[in-house]
């Protein structure tokens, strides 16, 4: 990405699931600042991160990933 050129004060990551989630918040070093699984909804994750959002936005990317069963051959 050309465009992406400076470093941000955090990074944070989320591992997403129908009950639950995994995140992490990285400083620009690399430091793990939270490393923790929560209950999948707004309100607790937005909680968990107050702290590192203040002047910043925040943007959402998606990659489903499927794993085919192989016990299912021939079913599709």
């Amino acid at each position: 990405m050309r465009f992406y050129t400076r470093l941000h004060r955090f990074y944070c990551g989320v591992d997403l699931h129908a009950r639950s989630m995994y995140v992490c918040v990285l400083d620009c070093e690399g430091k793990v600042l939270v490393s923790q699984n929560i209950v999948s909804a707004p309100e607790p994750f937005l909680e968990l991160i107050a702290p590192y959002r203040r002047g910043h936005r925040v943007c959402a990317g998606t990659r489903a990933v499927h794993a085919r069963d192989p016990r299912r051959q021939g079913e599709e």
